[in-house]
């Protein structure tokens, strides 16, 4: 027979076992980013359409995302591979 090490148990998985702590939305992300997703939840009208007309690649097969945050700003819109910035109403 031979002998074995101490077989250790595996950490646990989410959920089992051991104590998560929840985080809140946002939590440790900078503030130009909490700002963007709070956009993308409050979005005017005009936002709204010209999203329903930029989403999908439906604008000139380039994709779009919105309320993306540059820097210490957020636009409105933003195709990377393309490199168009769209700006509505600012």
């Amino acid at each position: 027979m031979s002998r074995r090490s101490p077989q250790q148990n595996p950490s646990p998985l989410v959920g089992e076992g051991g104590v998560r702590l929840r985080r809140t939305p946002g939590e440790g992300a900078s503030t130009t980013v909490v700002r963007a997703r709070s956009l993308r939840s409050r979005m005017t009208d005009a936002e709204r359409k010209l999203w329903y007309m930029l989403r999908d690649r439906r604008f000139v097969a380039a994709k779009f995302r919105r309320q993306v945050p540059l820097g210490r700003y957020v636009a409105d819109f933003l195709s990377f591979e393309k490199r168009i910035v769209v700006e509505v109403d600012g």
